[in-house]
């Protein structure tokens, strides 16, 4: 069980990677660090949040997240991610796709935080500068089924990138 708790912090408390301090009114537990939630379970990684969904169900991000790997919603998903204030970023210093999240499926992005500061965003830095680009840089790739209720969808790409979008339908 990776929870310990305490009634007393005096003194400083150093926890392994993954792992955070909560302060629950004066009693401190170390637990593992967690992204989102979906209903009361959470998950230290935004895709299997994404993976766990069921149909219609709401993925809340938990804290500021930067991905080292896109998100990817299947074709027979369909859901809600709520940014509940939080970024989301994925910057990647390769020559590749740099979607933050790929939509294959029926996803709906909105943001309950007041006011709606919830945001997500990409950045290349190494776009494809061709004339013809081979890929885009996007910030979300959208194949499916996407409607966007509130926060930021955001790619600050540089103008040097032939093919960089907030979002992409693939069109």
């Amino acid at each position: 069980d990776p929870r310990i708790s305490g009634m007393y912090a005096s003194e400083l408390i150093v926890v392994a990677d993954g792992y955070i301090v909560v302060d629950n009114d004066g009693t401190f537990s170390v637990v593992e660090d967690q992204v989102a939630k979906i209903g009361d379970v959470t998950y230290k990684l935004l895709q299997e949040a994404f993976d766990a969904a069921q149909d219609g169900d709401e993925i809340v991000v938990l804290k500021d997240i930067v991905l080292t790997e896109g998100i990817t919603v299947a074709a027979d998903d369909n859901m809600t991610l709520d940014l509940n204030g939080k970024t989301i970023s994925r910057n990647t210093e390769t020559a590749t796709s740099t979607a933050a999240i790929t939509n294959n499926g029926n996803l709906t992005i909105k943001d309950s935080s007041d006011p709606s500061t919830g945001k997500i965003t990409a950045f290349a830095a190494n776009p494809d500068t061709q004339a013809v680009p081979y890929y885009a840089s996007n910030t979300i790739t959208n194949y499916g089924v996407l409607t966007v209720l509130g926060g930021t969808i955001e790619n600050s790409t540089g103008d040097e990138a032939r093919a960089a979008f907030p979002i992409d339908n693939n069109s």
